[in-house]
């Protein structure tokens, strides 16, 4: 009875542990997207404030989502603007959601592999380059940040995409949201880049899914967590408005990541740019040049392995994946800027 009562605990704790564990990738989280859209909001001119706010009034979800539980602090056009940064996360439907989400009033706007690109890094490889072509989907960000740029700009062309029995205003508004959120998501280096392993992952590319299939352990004692959820949350999980707002004002002040001491926002002007950047950053930051360690967990496919196999992250790993991360939202938020003063115009 003994044994059976702890096979009984073992297999509660791995139940939540795996719980514990964000089921899908959102790329940061609501801190990172709106934080990102705050700064860029507060680079535009008033008139391109006052435009801007004007397109995201026409949003089939203006009034139940953007602009609902405006803070005092914040005006009607930043509100609206930070919570364009996280719609696409509220639209998406829940794993057992009753009913055809294709034709619900909100989740029928959820697409989920906008969220990303997949261009494999194989462990160890010596180029930091993108690859010529990404693996898997027809459709991805990079396909879809130039179309939300350019249906973000116009009422005018039809737009393939757009949901049926919404206006063309209000289809600029949801491609507006949608260029908030994909340049956040393409700055996140694990939305770019897939580790490749054929020994030790399963599927027909042996990838790791940017990182949800690896978990990793901050300390001794702490639950594992994926590798992606882990750069998600890298700048915080409080996403009350006062945090969010102390946090971009920390990244205006911050010396290393003014305007100036940015040359990437020069020598790195298109969405493949941008891409390769988020690229190289996970060769080098996120996979350790090939060396980080780390344990393939796949909560989809239990038994999951023991706690205590899932490696502790090397000495300084969280204060330097912290560093990169806050200097891309700076260049998310400059880049967002110029997209939608584009947009604006």
């Amino acid at each position: 009875m003994r044994v059976v009562a702890r096979c009984l605990l073992a297999t509660l704790a791995l139940a939540v542990v795996a719980l514990a564990l964000p089921q899908r990738a959102s790329a940061w989280n609501a801190v990172g997207h709106m934080t990102v859209a705050k700064l860029a909001f507060a680079m535009l001119t008033p008139d391109e404030q006052q435009r801007l706010t004007a397109i995201l009034a026409e949003h089939p979800h203006y009034g139940q989502y953007l602009s609902a539980a405006k803070p005092d602090e914040f005006t009607a056009g930043e509100w609206a603007v930070m919570r364009a940064g996280v719609w696409s996360e509220w639209i998406r439907p829940p794993r057992r959601l009753e009913g055809n989400p294709a034709t619900h009033p909100t989740y029928r706007f959820h697409r989920g592999p906008w969220h990303y690109v997949n261009f494999a890094y194989m462990a160890k490889q010596p180029q930091a380059t993108l690859p010529d072509q990404p693996l898997g989907a027809t459709t991805d960000i990079l396909r879809q940040l130039p179309l939300c740029a350019e249906f973000a700009g116009s009422t005018t062309k039809a737009d393939p995409d757009a949901e049926p029995e919404i206006t063309a205003a209000q289809n600029r508004a949801v491609r507006v949201c949608w260029l908030i959120h994909l340049i956040g998501d393409l700055h996140q280096p694990l939305h770019a880049a897939t580790l490749v392993d054929e020994r030790r992952l399963p599927g027909p590319h042996h990838e790791d899914q940017g990182g949800n299939l690896l978990a990793v352990r901050v300390e001794i004692g702490a639950y594992p967590i994926k590798l992606h959820a882990f750069w998600d949350q890298i700048l915080g999980t409080d996403n009350h408005p006062a945090s969010i707002a102390r946090l971009a004002d920390s990244l205006q002040q911050d010396p290393t990541l003014t305007a100036a001491n940015l040359p990437e926002l020069q020598t790195a002007p298109t969405f493949r740019d941008w891409t390769a950047e988020s690229y190289a950053i996970a060769k080098q930051w996120v996979y350790l040049e090939g060396e980080l360690p780390t344990l393939v967990w796949n909560d989809q496919r239990p038994p999951l392995p023991p706690v205590d196999d899932v490696p502790i992250l090397p000495v300084g790993y969280e204060r330097d994946a912290r560093q990169a991360a806050r200097k891309r939202i700076v260049l998310a938020a400059h880049r967002l800027a110029a997209q939608l003063s584009a947009a604006v115009k």
